[in-house]
């Protein structure tokens, strides 16, 4: 390998993939066969990717989301072609050469086998949950029965106790919009929840990430054996319409490489 290159990792898998597709998306895409593992990997350049190059291109905007796209496609499209479990590397995990990816493919052999069988027919599904604050607004004013009852009071009495009773009526909608926002979301999370085999809650991504104008409330991973992924489909669906009118936008997304439920993840080095 030129010594102005880097070896870049993508993926390891216990079946040789097959790299059509994924080839079509990067120049220098190929597998290497170590012992009974496969990585996919490419050759990148020195400039882009060793430490130092990397922490101020990282900074530029444009080229992060260029190169994090095809990582990600890269990955998604050998996963897809042959339907493997694979085990995904973050972003810009490199090594100087074969023998170093070698030696760390060896180290961490038996790790990188039980996340595998643990993967083995399951898939990774995101669920996100937004929230529209007027329109759940409008439901709990329209349908709650304690603001009713404020109501049939408010407009049958005198001004001056209608006045504090408004004041009443606004403190009750609010808590009620915390407490039943609370509540959807704890129902629709156990919902999906119940039907996977683990599931992880990661961080709220504000608007500007999320490209939504309403709030994420709920950013939520699910991994999902093959055999329940119609079950986990239709409660998407049934979620969707009990929750619609409550002011829920309901983002489901999927299937992913598990890159949420990768344990090899958290000791991975890279070079």
């Amino acid at each position: 390998m030129n010594d102005k290159k880097l070896l870049y990792l993508y993926c390891v898998t216990d079946k040789e993939p097959m790299l059509d597709k994924a080839s079509e998306l990067i120049e220098n895409l190929h597998c290497l066969s170590i012992g009974d593992m496969y990585a996919v990997v490419s050759e990148v350049s020195k400039d882009d990717f060793d430490r130092d190059n990397l922490e101020k291109n990282i900074a530029d905007m444009e080229w992060l989301e260029k190169h994090v796209r095809i990582h990600e496609s890269v990955i998604d499209a050998v996963m897809t072609e042959m339907e493997l479990s694979l085990i995904p590397f973050k972003f810009a995990t490199v090594f100087y050469t074969k023998d170093s990816l070698g030696s760390f493919i060896a180290d961490y052999s038996e790790t990188l086998k039980k996340n595998l069988h643990y993967l083995s027919n399951k898939e990774e599904w995101g669920v996100k949950i937004f929230f529209n604050k007027e329109q759940m607004e409008k439901s709990i004013l329209e349908s709650d029965p304690e603001v009713k009852v404020l109501d049939e009071k408010i407009s049958s009495t005198s001004p001056g106790k209608a006045f504090f009773l408004k004041k009443k009526k606004t403190e009750l909608v609010k808590n009620l919009l915390q407490s039943k926002t609370n509540e959807y979301v704890k129902d629709c999370y156990q919902n999906f929840k119940n039907l996977s085999a683990q599931t992880k809650i990661n961080k709220i991504q504000p608007k500007e990430l999320s490209g939504k104008e309403t709030e994420m409330i709920l950013n939520a991973v699910f991994l999902v054996s093959a055999d329940n992924i119609p079950n986990f489909i239709n409660c998407v669906l049934d979620i969707r319409n009990r929750y619609s009118n409550k002011g829920f936008d309901i983002d489901c997304t999927g299937p992913w490489p598990a890159y949420n439920f990768c344990k090899i993840q958290e000791t991975t080095k890279g070079t």
